[in-house]
């Protein structure tokens, strides 16, 4: 029943991609290079005495990454045709109510024998108890294809009140850091897209986002570690892109979910959808209310006596800092398809998202001479208020002469973001006794808005067999203000007076033009993909404090290239290649000094240069009738690495800074496995990866070899047809750095599913209940030791509940005189494509 459910929601709601391949039988043949040749035939007859068997659902599914790609109903004889196939690996499931499932493998479709008939299938009748037909559309919780890998998430019951950081945290070789920085194998060159696109935000403003972005919003998370020429290059460590929930049944609907956790956090949402006629709508409000708390200790070593003597630094310091941060969101999606013609969408997407709260902290200084002799005491306290809001929209046209083959997107889209801070940092000095003394008020207001303005045209044209040519353009200005304004309390004046020692203001501009090409064919068992990206860059950092500015016009290629070989209808091996390219952002190029913390200070390098990485990958693939196995080596080698660099003065002050290392090599491999059970489904991962860095062109000795690896488990268990459990645990090793080394870190979440009616369930989630969520460091350079921990107040239960309401999804019966390589009708059929999902989307 799974898959009948299944491949009828497809059929309904993706028409281009699955009943216009697949036209009534007898339907002309359409015009020459409209679709692929393949074709899958056969007839469904009852086991028991032979007769033909009606409204048959028959779908056709890849065996590479289990993705439907074609399905049809049977007539009054039981006959069924499926057109419009590629050469390929395909199983076929067939299901019928009262009648138990098959499933046939291998269907093997090749350039020499596009045809595939199935004979006879016969079903076996079975034992069925109707309570009411519900038509839903299920999607595998992990698809493993050889050039990325898909995760839904938004039935976790792991990340129920949570938020974008917490889904990407379930994902595999995907890390979140304390901060809410994202890094893919270890590396935090990462693009996040979302919905296809790119973020506008980078650094601390990318992290607010995915922090106040509610986590039932997402629907699935694509990891592409290694991205063809089509996409845009940046990202060293590759894309991972969210998917926001757009679906929308027949008809319309609606739902309203809300949670409430034991630590005072809270978030509701809801959505509608409708879909009639040439009118295809989903909208959907989140709300989330979040309180944080985190504890954590500085001790620092100045080993450079001299210093000492001279007026610097105590030789020992101390921090226990405390810290609480609250925050009240409101983010808005929407989009809106109208069907022009059969052949012609035009869509419209809107996201939008505000956030305001503050974050106070309390550092406490504890200065001591070598013989550990308290020498001063003092206090720093900070209160914080920030706001956070970005927005995007975006109009798009489609032309779809074929689903993925044949088809012409025209887009414009605009994004900004806004990121503004304003901060009271309040010194109280302390006698040795502890009592207060003199006081300096110091504040800071700092704002960062982000324009990104983008126009791109893409173009997908078979070219006979089964190649295929996709080529377009992508023009994307961005431009970006930043400024800080900083003031100190005059105490003789009684006022505020400017700091202009620390006052900056700069603007970026970034213009990157770009066309690619990529080549796509299949020749026998193999899958061939080639790709060129031409790209030309023009950047302006311009700082208007200094009345300097840094200039920058380079002009790259990026070539990618894939090689899949299949030897079985279940198993491939692949070597992929793609070069990638990471521009500095403004936060690393800002020369400006932050002086939050007055012994810990940073600033960025406008001299930082692009850094390039060539991207090998080799990958074995099994699938397997409980599941699918992945493994995948990799090799990048990395020009011009960007990394942190820490120095320290003859006071003891220590500086971090970006610097651009020679050179740097990380070699390793990710092991995946999915599991497909009756009651038990999941995945595992193990990631292992060497780093090596060579940043003697910085500073001798200034180079690391170091070794890291990491693991996490899901486990999905239906314990009952109304009651599932989740559990996910992850683990991220020590690991050496340049300067010092990272602590490990293990996470742990359960959750349950109870669905309490067909419209309603309620879920509890517990979160870190051993309370292990912590983050720790050691740092040492020249004269200079420093070990940091922090750990945050994550531990919690969460308490949920869904409700949804409107009409459901039904199948609406074919028309059956559709032409060839068209859309049905509208109103019979359902939605249009775009939007909607189809075949390997």
């Amino acid at each position: 029943m799974r898959h009948l459910l299944f491949a009828l929601a497809l059929l309904g709601t993706a028409p281009c991609a699955a009943l216009a391949q697949n036209p009534t039988p007898g339907a002309p043949a359409g015009r020459p290079g409209m679709q692929a040749p393949g074709v899958v035939r056969g007839t469904i007859v009852d086991a028991a005495n032979g007769t033909p068997v009606a409204n048959v659902s028959v779908g056709v599914w890849s065996a590479a990454d289990s993705a439907i790609v074609g399905g049809a109903m049977t007539r009054a004889d039981g006959a069924f045709v499926i057109q419009g196939l590629r050469p390929g690996r395909y199983y076929a499931h067939v299901s019928a109510l009262g009648y138990g499932p098959r499933t046939i493998s291998p269907i093997t479709i090749t350039a020499a024998s596009p045809a595939a008939n199935l004979g006879a299938v016969q079903l076996s009748a079975a034992a069925l108890q109707v309570q009411g037909l519900e038509v839903t559309g299920e999607k595998r919780d992990v698809v493993l294809a050889p050039d990325h890998n898909s995760y839904t998430t938004k039935d976790m019951p792991t990340v129920s009140g949570g938020n974008a950081a917490d889904v990407l945290r379930n994902v595999p070789s995907v890390d979140v850091d304390q901060d809410g920085n994202v890094s893919l194998r270890g590396n935090q060159n990462v693009v996040i897209q979302i919905n296809g696109r790119p973020t506008p935000m980078s650094g601390e403003a990318l992290a607010a986002f995915l922090q106040q972005l509610p986590a039932s919003m997402v629907d699935k998370v694509d990891v592409i570690p290694n991205p063809s020429a089509k996409y845009d290059p940046e990202g060293m460590g590759g894309i991972i892109n969210i998917e926001l929930k757009q679906n929308t049944d027949l008809g319309w609907s609606a739902g309203v979910l809300g949670n409430a956790s034991t630590n005072g956090r809270y978030n509701a949402s809801g959505n509608l959808g409708y879909q009639r006629g040439k009118i295809t709508f989903y909208g959907d409000y989140g709300y989330s209310s979040d309180q944080r708390n985190s504890t954590g200790s500085v001790y620092q070593e100045n080993h450079n006596l001299d210093a000492v003597e001279l007026g610097g630094l105590p030789f020992i310091t101390q921090q226990a800092n405390s810290g609480d941060g609250t925050r009240h969101s409101n983010n808005v999606t929407a989009s809106l398809d109208y069907k022009l013609s059969k052949r012609n969408v035009l869509s419209t997407q809107f996201l939008f998202g505000s956030s305001t709260g503050g974050d106070n902290s309390s550092n406490a200084y504890r200065e001591m001479s070598e013989q550990r002799d308290t020498t001063g005491l003092f206090n720093r306290l900070t209160n914080g208020d920030r706001t956070f809001g970005n927005l995007s929209t975006g109009l798009t046209f489609k032309h779809t002469v074929q689903q993925l083959q044949d088809e012409y997107t025209a887009q414009l889209r605009y994004d900004q973001s806004n990121f503004d801070n304003n901060s009271l940092y309040t010194q109280q000095w302390l006698s040795l006794a502890g009592s207060p003394d003199s006081v300096s008020l110091e504040t800071n207001a700092s704002t960062n808005h982000t324009r990104n303005y983008t126009a791109q045209f893409d173009l997908t044209h078979p070219l006979g067999g089964s190649a295929k040519l996709e080529t377009g353009y992508k023009g994307t200005l961005r431009k970006l203000d930043n400024s800080l304004f900083a003031q100190l309390f005059d105490d003789e004046l009684g006022a505020y007076q400017p700091e202009t020692n620390k006052n900056n203001e700069f603007r970026y501009t970034e213009n990157v033009q770009a066309v690619y090409g990529v080549l796509t064919g299949q020749l026998g068992r193999f899958e061939l993909q080639g790709g060129l990206r031409l790209e030309n860059a023009n950047t302006n950092f311009d700082l208007l404090t200094t009345d300097s500015a840094y200039k920058n016009t380079y002009t790259s290629l990026y070539p990618s290239a894939l090689v899949a070989y299949n030897p079985t209808n279940t198993r491939q091996f692949k070597i992929s290649y793609s070069k990638r390219v990471n521009r500095p952002n403004t936060w690393q190029l800002n020369p400006f000094t932050d002086y939050e913390d007055p012994m810990n200070l940073r600033h960025g390098n406008p001299a930082l240069k692009p850094e390039y990485t060539h991207s090998f990958e080799l990958g074995w693939q099994e699938s397997l009738p409980m599941g699918t196995l992945q493994f995948t080596p990799y090799f990048r080698h990395t020009v011009n690495e960007v990394r942190w660099v820490r120095t320290t003065d003859s006071t003891g002050v220590s500086t971090t800074t970006f610097e651009n290392f020679a050179k740097a090599n990380s070699y390793g491999a990710d092991f995946t496995g999915s599991l497909r059970l009756k009651s038990v489904t999941g995945f595992a991962s193990l990631e292992a990866f060497q780093l090596v860095t060579n940043g003697s062109n910085v500073s001798s000795g200034l180079s690391t070899n170091a070794f890291g690896w990491g693991a996490r488990i899901n486990a999905n268990w239906i314990v009952s047809p109304n009651l599932a459990v989740q559990a996910f645990w992850m683990y991220r090793a020590p690991m050496k750095t340049e300067q010092g080394r990272q602590f490990g870190r293990n996470f742990l979440n359960l959750g349950l599913r109870q669905k309490l009616s067909d419209r309603a369930a309620l879920t509890l989630r517990v979160m870190d209940p051993f309370n292990t969520m912590g983050w720790g460091s050691i740092s040492t350079s020249d004269g200079f030791y420093q070990e940091s921990h922090r750990s945050f107040d994550a531990r919690a239960v969460y308490v949920g509940f869904t409700y949804n309401v409107g009409q459901k999804p039904r199948i609406r019966p074919q028309r059956g005189q559709e032409d060839q390589g068209q859309q049905p009708d509208q109103g019979d059929q359902g939605g249009p494509d775009q939007g909607m999902g189809g075949p390997g989307q």
